[in-house]
């Protein structure tokens, strides 16, 4: 029995051997990919576990900043332009978290210049040396990348009156470096913001003296019908919304680049748009009426063709006048009639003496100075009709002249003020006229306003400008019906 029973257990041991080897593997396997997910998850570091060398609220801080001495024209405060030069207690640790975060997603991270708790993405840092240094320097530029960061801080500045701002640094997508430095910033200082305005003054001197000059520019054309003369007509609704954003956004543009040296970046959106409203409400209008103008202008054309065609007839005659005219047929009647008498007693006497030589001779001498008055009055008689026809076509050529001047006159009135020109049509003020003007006042207003106020073009948000856009719709389409001349509604 025990040979037996060490023989089971021999045999039982010989096959246990193996399953004990298989799950002393699985452990060891196990604990190596538990070991290596750890490393893994070690190495696999996210932006979290680059550990600030600040802190937001300041607790435990190892990189301060205050001011240091600045490159600036004006020493009691900085503007556009300027070199905001800034001490720090630990600049290294300050780049070696930048490092930190370029290593994880191998993204540029710079450090840059936060001015309130905002970062300026142009204004990155220029260190005065090696980190161990601990000064670096920021430049003070408007470009089209910082404009929106610009926008809170201009937005609080006021006329000829530095604000106080607070200056730090940071990486861009992080947090500002707390303990930064209170600066004095001018936005608006005063000798620029004169010159600015002096110029937007300059440039609207010169914008009424072009109207002045050529009044095409905002208001329609018109044929006097007296003189055929192209003369200056009533104010046009599209060409005074057209040149009341040009001016607008152009004399923003200049206030805006001289105060901020932004020649380049201070356009947006928001100008391009309501400059092309107003191009098209103009390109529009003239479509509308150009065709109908087109017409009338060409019926004038022919019109005055054939008007001079009938002076031309007039003044190949021999005479226009038609009372000497006149006074000549009947002179040539009287002395036909004269000629006639004289003939009648020459024949008579004749008669009665045929073999007189002397009173046949006298007869046949009256007989031709009869015929030679009658002729006379004949010539006289076709002058006069064909001088009275001349004067009734040039007559009626003028006319029919006058009437087509007329119906292109009715096409663009006298004006009769600015105001009431552009809000009325023939039968009167026209509401769909009347919210145009308003809407284009209303915004007009709010952008001058936004442009003092946060020294920048505002950003209108979809609706407003769908609105100006929408009004100028409206205005174009009910422009097909609208009447030009009064229709006694």
């Amino acid at each position: 029995m025990a040979i037996g029973s060490f023989g089971l257990g021999s045999l039982m041991a010989s096959r246990m051997a193996p399953l004990s080897l298989i799950s002393t593997c699985a452990l060891v396997a196990l604990a190596l990919v538990g070991q290596g997910v750890g490393q893994a998850q070690t190495a696999a570091k996210t932006p979290s576990d680059c550990a600030p060398t600040f802190s937001v609220n300041g607790n435990q801080q190892s990189v301060a900043v205050s001011e240091g001495q600045s490159e600036k024209a004006n020493p009691d405060y900085y503007q556009i332009g300027d070199r905001i030069d800034l001490k720090f207690n630990n600049l290294a640790a300050l780049f070696a978290d930048r490092d930190c975060l370029e290593s994880i997603d191998h993204k540029s991270h710079p450090i840059v210049l936060y001015l309130d708790g905002t970062p300026f993405p142009d204004a990155i840092i220029a260190p005065a040396g090696p980190p161990s240094l601990n000064e670096g320097y920021f430049r003070l530029e408007y470009t089209a990348d910082s404009r929106d960061a610009w926008r809170p801080i201009l937005a609080k500045t006021k006329f000829a009156s530095p604000r106080e701002v607070h200056a730090s640094a940071g990486v861009i997508d992080q947090y500002a470096v707390d303990g930064g430095t209170p600066i004095y910033l001018a936005t608006l200082p005063r000798l620029p913001t004169i010159a600015a305005g002096i110029a937007v003054g300059v440039l609207l001197i010169l914008f009424i003296g072009l109207i002045m000059w050529k009044p095409s520019i905002v208001r329609e054309s018109r044929v006097d019908p007296q003189t055929g003369n192209v003369v200056a007509g009533a104010y046009s609704l599209s060409r005074a919304q057209a040149a009341w954003w040009f001016f607008i956004v152009l004399g923003s543009y200049l206030f805006l680049a001289v105060v901020s040296g932004g020649f380049i970046t201070t356009f947006n959106n928001t100008a391009l748009v309501l400059l092309a409203i107003g191009a098209a409400t103009v390109v529009g209008s003239n479509m509308i009426s150009g065709s109908a103008k087109q017409a009338a202008s060409e019926d004038v054309k022919q019109k005055q063709v054939a008007a001079t065609a009938a002076d031309d007839a007039v003044k190949s005659l021999p005479s226009a006048d038609l009372a000497a005219s006149d006074t000549r047929l009947a002179n040539a009647v009287t002395e036909l009639a004269v000629k006639q008498s004289a003939s009648d007693a020459a024949q008579t006497a004749s008669a009665a003496a045929p073999s007189d030589a002397g009173r046949a001779a006298e007869a046949k001498k009256a007989k031709a100075d009869l015929d030679a008055a009658s002729q006379a009055r004949d010539d006289a008689q076709k002058a006069n009709n064909t001088l009275r026809k001349a004067l009734v076509d040039q007559a009626s050529a003028a006319g029919a002249l006058k009437d087509a001047r007329n119906h292109l006159h009715a096409m663009s009135a006298e004006s009769v003020n600015p105001l009431e020109d552009i809000l009325s049509d023939a039968d009167g003020v026209s509401f769909h006229r009347f919210q145009m003007v308003v809407w284009t006042v209303i915004l007009g207003g709010v952008f001058v306003y936004e442009v003092w106020a946060t020294v920048a073009m505002p950003e209108f948000d979809a609706q407003l400008l769908w609105l100006q856009g929408i009004s100028a719709g409206t205005y174009l389409g009910l422009k097909y019906s609208e009447a030009t001349a009064p229709t006694g509604k």
